[in-house]
Formats: structure tokens, C-alpha cells, sequence
């Protein structure tokens, strides 16, 4: 997310709205969440996968495959 600027005329909290309001659009929020959409999938297929080889490997031990 670009980092937005505040305008020395606006100063405080006032300033700081109108600058959000002005760079922060369906785009770049669009933007933001599909890079959050990859991340959340590659935890999920990580988890996913890191139960499964625990699961193996729990049952390789007694000779048993929990799959």
C-alpha cells in the first residue's frame, strides 16, 4: 500500500482523512486483498499438508498408515 501523504494545509487528523479518502479506492483495496487472498491460501495448503505428514508419520511408528 503506497503511503499517504499529508497535506501541511490540512495538518491533524483532518488532513490525514482527506489524504486517506483521496488515495484509497476500490483498486488499490483490490490490490491489497488479493496478495492477502495468496498468503491465506498458502498457510492454508501449509497446514493442510503439515497435518497430513504428521498423520503419516504418527502411524509409520506403529506400522499402521493413517491416511
Amino acid at each position: 500500500m503506497a503511503k499517504a501523504l499529508v497535506p501541511m494545509e490540512g495538518g491533524g487528523m483532518a488532513g490525514w482523512i482527506s489524504s486517506f479518502q483521496s488515495t484509497w479506492n476500490s483498486g488499490s483495496m483490490w490490490g491489497e486483498l488479493t496478495q492477502a487472498a495468496a498468503l491465506i491460501g498458502l498457510v492454508v495448503v501449509f497446514a493442510f499438508g503439515y497435518r497430513v505428514v504428521r498423520r503419516v508419520i504418527s502411524g509409520a511408528s506403529r506400522g499402521k498408515a493413517k491416511i
